[in-house]
């Protein structure tokens, strides 16, 4: 049902793209690359937000945001 492209960056359900901000758009890829593997949380936080230091409730928010676009 959905498409995802990491070159053009986009995720998409059919013809329509779905709106997903930056950084939960690097989650998504994230979980896609290493699917079926579980990724940790400190994999998770080095990946996508690097050297940035920011609280577990971003991770939360991301995923939120993953789950809402994906219905």
């Amino acid at each position: 049902r959905f498409t995802f492209d990491a070159t053009t960056r986009e995720l998409r359900e059919g013809d329509t793209r779905v709106h997903l901000s930056p950084k939960a758009f690097e989650l998504l890829q994230l979980l896609l690359t290493r699917r079926p593997a579980v990724v940790g949380k400190a994999d998770i936080f080095a990946h996508v937000w690097r050297d940035t230091f920011v609280s577990d409730a971003n991770l939360s928010v991301a995923i939120a945001e993953i789950r809402q676009a994906l219905g």
